[in-house]
């Protein structure tokens, strides 16, 4: 079997769209992937539903993955992803 090398995940940054990214993010973090997204508006969607995403290095930090106050390039070259 072949390594998941990368990941895409389409989002339009609802709800459900949550639920979708920390599933992603799980087996990104898992399988040392790198984690692409790709924002697919959808007729609802607004400001606040695209901040929800803001959020990565607090859930990263919650699975006491990584400190929450490291910056991105240094959670990438931590956890690979």
């Amino acid at each position: 079997m072949r390594a998941i090398a990368k990941l895409l995940l389409s989002t339009d940054f609802s709800a459900g769209g949550a639920i979708a990214f920390e599933r992603a993010l799980r087996l990104a973090v898992k399988s040392k992937a790198r984690l692409y997204t790709l924002h697919v508006e959808s007729k609802s969607s607004s400001d606040e539903e695209w901040g929800q995403f803001r959020h990565m290095r607090s859930l990263l930090g919650c699975w006491t993955m990584t400190h929450l106050r490291k910056p991105p390039r240094a959670i990438e070259a931590e956890l690979g992803i």
